[in-house]
C-alpha cells in the first residue's frame, strides 16, 4: 500500500500561525488523499526531535510519507532529517532553511526534501519600509526578533537592515516568538536602555504574538512612568492572518503587519506532485508576501 501519511511537527498549537498551517496542511490533505498526524513540541527543540524519530522509526513509519516541520531550533533536526532520508520518508522544512538538506538531497535525489517558505529577506524589506513610512521625518526604530539561531529571524533583520541602512538608527532586541517572550523582554530593555533619547519611535516585531507583547511592554511602562507618548509608540508585526494579525491592524492595536501565507499547503503539494512523478520539489520553494495595510496607506493611519 502507497505511503499517504504526513507527520506534521509545529513548534506550538498556541501560536496563530502554526494554527494556520495545521488547519492549512488538514484541508489539503482532502484534496490531495492524504492524512496528516499533527505534532506539537511546546516550543521545546529536543521534544520536536524526539517526536519526529519516534514517528520515524515507529510501527506508523510504513505509512508515513514526508516530514513537515516547523523547527524550534533549525539545525537540531539534521540527524533526524537523514534517519527519515534512510527510511524513504520525504523532509519539508516550513518557514525556515538549514544546509544539511543540500547534502541529503544529493545522497537521496528520488525523495521529496526541501524548503517551503516565505521570501524572509522581503518580510524584512517590507517592514523596513514600513518603518520609513512612519518615520519620514527621521527617528530611531527597536526590531523584536526571534532567535537569533533560526534562519527566518536572520533573513528578516538582513532584509531590514538592507532596507534602512544607516539612515534610520536601529536597536535590536531578541525574543522567543512569543507575546510574553516579546513582553518580559522589552520590559527590561527599557528599564536598562530605553530612556529618554535612546526611545524608539516605532517598534517592529518579527511576528505578531510579539508585537502584541511589545504594545503590552510599552503600556505598562508609560503607566508606571506616567508617561502616555511611550503607550502611543507605533508597533508593527508580521503573519498577518485574517482572524489575527489583520484583525489587530483593524483594531489599530497595531500599525500594520506584512502577510504570510501558509507554508504547509504548498509544502504538501510539492510531496504529491513528487509522490505522483510528475515534477521533483526545488531546493526552496518560495511564498510572496505583502504588506497589511499597503505601504502608502501607513503614514495617513499613523497621522489619523
Amino acid at each position: 500500500m502507497a505511503r499517504e501519511v504526513i507527520g506534521l511537527f509545529l513548534r506550538s498549537l498556541e501560536n496563530d500561525y502554526q494554527q494556520r498551517l495545521r488547519d492549512d496542511a488538514l484541508a489539503k490533505a482532502s484534496h490531495l488523499g492524504l492524512r496528516v498526524q499533527v505534532f506539537a513540541a511546546q516550543n521545546d527543540p529536543a521534544r520536536q526531535a524526539a517526536q519526529i524519530e519516534k514517528a520515524v522509526s515507529g510501527a506508523a513509519a510504513a505509512d508515513l510519507a514526508a516530514v513537515l516541520v516547523s523547527p524550534v531550533y533549525d539545525e537540531a533536526l539534521a540527524e533526524p532529517a537523514r534517519a527519515a532520508a534512510v527510511a524513504g520518508i520525504g523532509w519539508a522544512l516550513l518557514n525556515r532553511e538549514a544546509q544539511y538538506l543540500e547534502g541529503l538531497r544529493r545522497d537521496h535525489p528520488a525523495l521529496a526534501i526541501f524548503s517551503a517558505t516565505p521570501d524572509q529577506v522581503e518580510i524584512g524589506r517590507l517592514q523596513g519600509r514600513q518603518v520609513r513610512a512612519v518615520l519620514a521625518n527621521g527617528g530611531r526604530a527597536l526590531c523584536i526578533t526571534g532567535p537569533a539561531s533560526t534562519s527566518s529571524a536572520r533573513r528578516r533583520l538582513q532584509g531590514m537592515q538592507e532596507e534602512l541602512g544607516e539612515a534610520i538608527p536601529v536597536s535590536v532586541l531578541e525574543a522567543d516568538w512569543t507575546s510574553e517572550g516579546a513582553r518580559l523582554a522589552l520590559e527590561r530593555w527599557l528599564e536598562t536602555e530605553g530612556i529618554g533619547p535612546a526611545l524608539p519611535h516605532v517598534v517592529c516585531a518579527q511576528n505578531d504574538d510579539m508585537a502584541l507583547g511589545a504594545r503590552q511592554a510599552l503600556r505598562d511602562a508609560g503607566s508606571r512612568r506616567a508617561d502616555s507618548a511611550l503607550s502611543e509608540i507605533p508597533v508593527t508585526g508580521c503573519d498577518g492572518s485574517p482572524g489575527f494579525g489583520q484583525r489587530l491592524v483593524r483594531e489599530r492595536r497595531l500599525l500594520a503587519t506584512v502577510e504570510v501565507p501558509s507554508a504547509a499547503g504548498r509544502a504538501m503539494e510539492w510531496i504529491a506532485r513528487a509522490r505522483a512523478g510528475v515534477e521533483h520539489p526545488p531546493p526552496i520553494v518560495t511564498l510572496p508576501v505583502s504588506s497589511v495595510p499597503p505601504l502608502h496607506e501607513i503614514a495617513a493611519r499613523r497621522a489619523s
